[in-house]
């Protein structure tokens, strides 16, 4: 299923959403950078939601991006688009459509795989 005007974002990249600045984020981009096997975090994810199916466990999603003030210069994240509200993006090998959530941040609601290589069977 290929969508040539998807917008393509990776772990890290920063965007603007109605004016607010959020970046992508997920357990196996957060598992790499903590020298942890990815694997086993989504296995841990897997058996987690499981076990506590209402406790809203997610791999993947948008952190508010936050601004503090210091007295030593920081490099700021550069912004890699403007993402309207409802629209699709890919991140991580699948299709995510981003919806407001009840506390003012931005949800990404999982629209499936990019490719069916991997695809498991139900």
């Amino acid at each position: 299923m290929y969508k040539s005007n998807i917008k393509v974002f990776v772990a890290g990249d920063a965007i603007l959403v109605e004016g607010k600045k959020f970046e992508f984020n997920s357990l196996v981009s957060y598992a790499i950078g903590k020298g942890e096997c990815p694997i086993d975090a989504l296995s841990w994810l897997a058996h987690t939601k499981a076990k506590h199916p209402d406790a809203g466990h997610i791999s993947h999603w948008l952190s508010p991006s936050l601004s503090c003030l210091s007295l030593e210069p920081r490099e700021q994240k550069a912004i890699r688009g403007v993402v309207a509200m409802g629209e699709m993006v890919q991140f991580e090998g699948r299709y995510f459509y981003l919806q407001k959530s009840s506390n003012h941040n931005v949800d990404l609601f999982d629209a499936g795989i990019v490719s069916s290589m991997f695809k498991t069977v139900n």
